[in-house]
């Protein structure tokens, strides 16, 4: 709680100090409408808010008494004589992007790199370089860029900068294959290479197949469908649950991802790609880690839609010999204004 003596110094990051200092004539609290700004070329921009009910604050240098409920909204560190609940702030991480062993652009010179992960389809990598970065100034348009990144493992690796005390953790890894390429240019006039990647998952959908295996296991089924693939650049552990041998599986019609897919779900076994590796069966004992439902790294979505579609079901139990039918219910929907 902040009072009308002024609390010693805190101790600040090495890499981070304000510029405006105890004694210096203005403080941070939000009647100033100041931040601290912090040297050595980083800014660390953090929200916090806070309530303070009946609580004394420090304005401009004086103490001033209020009364009610004051909501407290400033960025960054604050100055002593302001009183202040733990700082949450962006995460600091030092990224690298490599093509077939190499960087992808020279001094990792790249302006944007979004990934986005599901757990039941494939990973999906964009990433955006200047176009000089990899084509160099002279080239007018995409000339060894395709020969050199298409088809080739891309890899990514995200690990805490330690430069800031507060970035502490392990760090993350993601394996895929470049796709596709593009050429764009931004409101600053400046030509940008993009480049689409996909997870490895993404070579198990090379067209549709139609076989069938009898009498063998899960793990069986998944070695034989995985063995054109080179386990140098489709790299998986197969540990199934599930032991017992199938009598009969069909696969018609379907990709291979999407047969393995729904194999899986048939007989209830956790099958996804974890950022490097395919995984058939359950996470590795240890490898659980809490998951903090806070309202700020997590989000949920629950809802209801029309579809304009009209659905009959149909399904036949051969070991019982019985039929299954059901149609979906309408709903009638009012005539539009006129």
């Amino acid at each position: 709680m902040a009072t009308g003596r002024r609390r010693p110094s805190p101790i600040w990051p090495t890499s981070a100090r304000p510029l405006s200092s105890p004694g210096s004539g203005c403080c941070a609290c939000p009647n100033c409408a100041m931040a601290a700004r912090l040297l050595v070329g980083r800014r660390i921009a953090c929200r916090l808010e806070r309530e303070a009910i009946g609580r004394p604050e420090r304005k401009c240098g004086k103490k001033t008494e209020t009364n009610g409920k004051i909501p407290l909204s400033f960025l960054t560190y604050l100055l002593p004589c302001c009183s202040f609940h733990p700082v949450f702030m962006a995460r600091q991480v030092l990224v690298t992007v490599q093509c077939a062993g190499k960087a992808l652009a020279p001094g990792q010179d790249f302006t944007a790199l979004v990934l986005h992960q599901t757990l039941f389809d494939h990973h999906a990598l964009a990433l955006t370089v200047p176009f000089d970065s990899v084509e160099g100034s002279q080239a007018a348009f995409l000339t060894k860029t395709p020969g050199q990144l298409l088809g080739q493992p891309v890899s990514v690796t995200i690990v805490p900068d330690h430069a800031f005390e507060l970035d502490k953790g392990p760090g993350f890894n993601f394996k895929g294959v470049i796709t596709e390429l593009g050429t764009s240019k931004d409101s600053d006039l400046q030509s940008n290479l993009a480049v689409q990647g996909y997870s490895s998952s993404c070579l198990l959908v090379s067209g549709v197949q139609k076989r069938t295996f009898r009498q063998q296991t899960l793990q069986a089924i998944f070695s034989q469908v995985l063995a054109p693939y080179p386990e140098n650049l489709l790299t998986r552990q197969l540990r199934p649950r599930h032991a017992a041998p199938l009598p009969y599986v069909v696969q018609y019609q379907e990709s291979n991802f999407a047969f393995l897919s729904r194999l899986a779900t048939e007989y209830a076994e956790w099958f996804y790609y974890d950022g490097t590796s395919l995984q058939l069966g359950p996470p590795a004992a240890g490898a659980e880690q809490d998951f903090v439902a806070d309202g700020v790294h997590n989000t949920f979505h629950l809802g209801l839609a029309l579809n304009a579609t009209k659905v009959k079901f149909y399904e036949y139990n051969y070991q019982q010999h019985q039929h299954y039918a059901a149609t979906t219910q309408g709903q009638a929907v009012p005539a539009l204004p006129a």
